[in-house]
């Protein structure tokens, strides 16, 4: 093997795609390298080990592709190539994922690993809110949320639930995304939207990548009874 393969970069970010099972999640990515020169060139394999544990270079990530032959995926005369490539990720965990790409020449020959590129895939659960307050707001007729950013690596935005019985069910009224500064976070809500004589109850939810999100946030109850009615009236002669 006169050259060894050349950088191997990924140039799409993991996203989800689905539930693979009840315990893993269908992680989608994207590989791209720059073509080796030689005429001579057979094929490529890519290899995959999580943090902690070594490649296997008998067992290339595509299941079609045969180590013994070189035929793995790409022609190896084309430019720019791709792969693409879904696994599964057990929810629940955080893990750093590695992969080496290697060349196989129509002699058999194998070139050393490529440089290795990774990815962190972190399936534990978002933290949740528990600073979560709410209050009407007199001059500008809202109602005014604020609570705290809790993982600004994962969080990206939230939802904001609304509902008349307090630990009932609730309907979400705000999208709220993040601006991706702020530390404290606040988001208003038009009183008008609130019909006077009945108490609400609002939640708050964390959404961030790979469809993760949190559990409730505390309940903030808002009060729109009015007040209470006019009691013991009496009138008095003058």
């Amino acid at each position: 093997m006169k050259t060894l393969l050349k950088t191997v970069v990924i140039i799409l970010l993991a996203s989800i795609l689905s539930f693979s099972t009840s315990f893993a999640k269908e992680i989608s990515l994207k590989f791209d390298w720059d073509a080796n020169i030689e005429p001579e060139m057979a094929g490529y394999a890519l290899f995959e080990r999580q943090e902690g544990q070594q490649y296997d270079y008998t067992k290339p990530i595509d299941p079609v592709c045969t180590i013994v032959e070189g035929k793995c995926w790409v022609n190896p005369t084309t430019k720019n190539n791709e792969f693409p490539h879904k696994f599964d990720s057990p929810d629940g965990q955080n893990i750093l994922w590695h992969w080496v790409a290697r060349a196989r020449d129509t002699d058999g020959n194998w070139s050393g690993d490529s440089n290795e590129v990774s990815f962190q895939v972190n399936l534990t659960p978002l933290p949740t809110t528990t600073d979560f307050v709410g209050a009407y707001n007199d001059i500008t007729k809202t109602i005014d949320f604020t609570w705290t950013q809790k993982d600004p690596e994962r969080i990206n935005s939230w939802k904001l639930y609304q509902g008349t019985i307090s630990g009932g069910a609730k309907t979400q009224v705000l999208d709220i995304p993040w601006n991706g500064t702020d530390s404290t976070i606040s988001a208003s809500l038009p009183s008008d939207t609130l019909a006077p004589g009945q108490d609400y109850y609002f939640s708050l939810v964390s959404f961030g990548d790979f469809d993760l999100y949190s559990s409730d946030s505390n309940e903030v109850k808002i009060d729109r009874t009015g007040p209470a009615t006019v009691i013991q009236l009496r009138i008095t002669l003058e």
